[in-house]
C-alpha cells in the first residue's frame, strides 16, 4: 500500500468475492485485482502485458492493451518518439523480443527511419 500517494490517486479496494471465477486464483495477485476492479468499475480499457491475465481478461470480456500496444498509439498520435520511448525501457527491465519491436517499427514508421536492431538498447 502506498505510504501517500498523490492527490489525484483514487485508492479503490476490489470485491474480494470472486463469483465463480475460479480461473482467477491461477493468476497473480496485481493481475486479478486489476480485473476485478475493471470488471466492477466496467473500465473501458485495462493495461496488461503478462499474457496468462491477458487471455483471462479478454475471456472475460475486457478490453486490454499492452504497453507496446499504448506507445504504439502515442506514436501513431505523434505524442511520443516510439523510439526514444522503447530506448528507455530497455534501459530499464523492460524485455521484449527483438522481433515484436523491429514489427512494431515496421508498422508505424517509414523504413528509412526503422532503427536497426544489434545489441545495444534503441535510443
Amino acid at each position: 500500500m502506498v505510504q501517500a500517494p498523490p492527490s489525484w490517486v483514487e485508492i479503490v479496494p476490489t470485491n474480494p468475492i470472486l463469483r465463480g471465477q475460479n480461473s482467477l486464483f491461477a493468476l497473480d495477485a496485481g493481475e486479478r485485482q486489476v480485473i476485478l476492479l475493471a470488471l466492477n468499475i466496467q473500465a473501458d480499457l485495462i493495461l496488461m502485458d503478462e499474457r496468462a491475465g491477458v487471455e483471462e481478461a479478454r475471456r472475460l470480456g475486457l478490453t486490454v492493451a499492452g504497453t507496446l500496444g499504448i506507445l504504439a498509439r502515442y506514436a501513431n498520435r505523434g505524442w511520443i518518439s516510439l523510439k526514444l520511448a522503447l530506448g528507455r525501457f530497455q534501459q530499464a527491465t523492460f524485455r521484449v523480443h527483438r522481433q515484436i519491436i523491429q514489427d512494431l517499427f515496421n508498422e508505424l514508421t517509414p523504413a528509412s527511419e526503422i532503427p536497426k536492431l544489434g545489441r545495444t538498447p534503441i535510443n
